[in-house]
C-alpha cells in the first residue's frame, strides 16, 4: 500500500489504493481489480447461462419434409461464438425459437475457430455469423441485431 501523502499525490482515494497496487501473493499476474472483475465475469457468466436454461423459448413445429429443407439451407451457416457471451446468447435463442439447426463454433475453446475468425472475418468479435452459400465467397455478419434480422428474414415463415 502506499502512504497517505503518496496517495494525495496521485489524487486518488486513500481507501481504494487496495485497487491499484498489483499483490502478486493475492493472484499472482492480476491486480486485485483484475481479479474481481475476473469473478464477476464469472458469476454473471454462469446466471446468463442459468437464465437461458430454464427459461429456455419453444421451438416452432414443422412438419418433416419443410424442417429438412430448413436444415439444408442452415447448412452454410456457422455461428463462432463465446459460450455465456449474452449477445451470443440472445442470437441462440432466436435459432431455438425458430428451429434453425446452424453449426456454432466457440471461439474462446477452440483455437482453429479463433483461427478461421480472425483469417475469414478479420475481427476476433462475437458473436459472427458465416454464411457460405456455395457459389460466392462468405459474408461475415458480426451484430447480434443485424444476425436476427437476417436469420428472421431468410427463414421466418408468415
Amino acid at each position: 500500500m502506499l502512504p497517505i501523502a503518496a496517495a494525495r499525490e496521485k489524487k486518488r482515494p486513500y481507501f481504494l489504493q487496495f485497487l491499484y497496487n498489483a499483490r502478486p501473493e493475492y493472484a499472482p499476474g492480476y491486480s486485485p481489480l483484475e481479479t474481481t472483475m475476473r469473478i464477476i465475469r464469472l458469476i454473471l457468466g454462469k446466471l446468463i447461462l442459468l437464465f437461458n436454461w430454464a427459461f429456455a423459448p419453444r421451438e416452432i413445429t414443422r412438419d418433416a419434409a419443410s424442417q429438412a429443407s430448413i436444415d439444408a439451407q442452415t447448412a452454410g451457416l456457422k455461428l463462432y461464438q463465446y459460450e455465456a457471451c449474452p449477445f451470443c446468447v440472445k442470437v441462440r435463442r432466436e435459432m431455438k425459437r425458430q428451429s434453425l439447426h446452424i453449426e456454432t463454433r466457440d471461439v474462446k475453446r477452440s483455437e482453429s475457430a479463433r483461427e478461421e475468425l480472425l483469417a475469414g472475418g478479420g475481427n476476433l468479435k462475437v458473436p459472427c455469423l458465416r454464411i457460405d452459400e456455395g457459389e460466392r465467397e462468405p459474408q461475415w455478419m458480426y451484430e447480434s441485431k443485424d444476425i436476427i434480422q437476417y436469420l428472421e428474414r431468410r427463414f421466418v415463415t408468415s
